[in-house]
């Protein structure tokens, strides 16, 4: 099944490819401005996993608000299967952090949310929901409310409600951070099946090294402030992706190279006095400490 994944995507539009050309995003105050990306430009590839890493502060948020249409750039253009994007479209739909789940609705209201707000027909939206409820393992559970959930629940359940829609991109802002160790392990597993079921366009933005890795086909490294790209890595592990592949040689080659590359920029968000940076470096020596261990 996952072997036919990058064969039928690449063949139909269903699914989209971004663009991203020479895009910079420049806030400006009265007295003052502020340059948060400059000349960025990579493409998402169609059917394929893109993750994406930088220090905090380098403006991967920004640049999903762009893609996802909720800013535009300042200069620079970024394009959806060659149509330039310029509002929010459920084409391209956003799975934040933090959760956006209706606490007063039950998992099968929020699922549908979307599809009845833009007036889709009530049998298809039902035979949707139920097929995408099953899909994510939360069909016995469709009556249940947000907080009858466990982390991971939820977290699936926000996956559900975007699915639905049929986007021809899933953007995702670090949608297991805050889980514990085990249920994130299982999200990540439960997902990267899910991905290469159904081939789907992915833009995944993470801290997690290991994760950014045994997900995506495509690391997308970011510099620190102004954020531009720093660095393009083929993921070229195998499909389907097990746990197992953590421990291989190649999995570590390129987990080395793209602390290397990380650790340059988490050092200078650091010493330009970013809170956040503090635990980025310090996983990353951690990670480095480990790696050479293993050697």
């Amino acid at each position: 099944m996952a072997g036919n994944r990058g064969d039928s995507a690449m063949g139909s539009d269903r699914f989209g490819e971004v663009r991203i050309e020479n895009v910079t995003k420049t806030y400006k105050k009265k007295d003052s401005s502020s340059t948060v990306l400059q000349d960025c430009t990579f493409r998402i590839e169609r059917g394929r996993l893109t993750a994406l890493m930088g220090p905090s502060g380098c403006g991967k948020t920004v640049l999903i608000n762009l893609i996802a249409g909720y800013e535009i750039p300042t200069t620079g253009q970024i394009f959806l299967n060659d149509v330039p994007v310029t509002k929010p479209d459920p084409e391209r739909l956003v799975v934040f952090q933090e959760s956006a789940l209706f606490s007063w609705m039950t998992v099968y209201s929020n699922v549908i949310f979307g599809c009845r707000v833009q007036g889709m027909p009530r049998k298809e939206m039902k035979d949707r929901a139920e097929h995408i409820l099953r899909t994510v393992g939360l069909y016995e559970f469709r009556d249940k409310y947000p907080s009858q959930l466990s982390g991971g629940m939820q977290r699936r359940a926000e996956l559900a409600r975007a699915l639905i829609n049929d986007p021809k991109i899933m953007i995702l802002d670090e949608p297991f951070r805050g889980l514990d160790a085990l249920t994130r392990q299982l999200m990540q597993e439960f997902y990267v099946e899910l991905f290469e079921d159904g081939g789907r366009t992915n833009f995944f933005v993470t801290h997690e090294i290991d994760e950014a890795i045994f997900l995506a086909d495509r690391l997308v490294i970011m510099t620190f402030q102004p954020g531009k790209i720093k660095a393009e890595i083929e993921v070229d592990l195998p499909r389907p992706r097990k746990f197992g592949m953590l421990a291989s040689h190649r999995f570590m080659e390129i987990r080395e190279y793209a602390i290397e590359l990380l650790y340059e920029e988490a050092a200078k968000a650091f010493a330009a006095g970013s809170k956040s940076a503090y635990d980025l470096v310090g996983a990353i020596v951690a990670q480095k400490g480990m790696s050479q261990k293993c050697e």
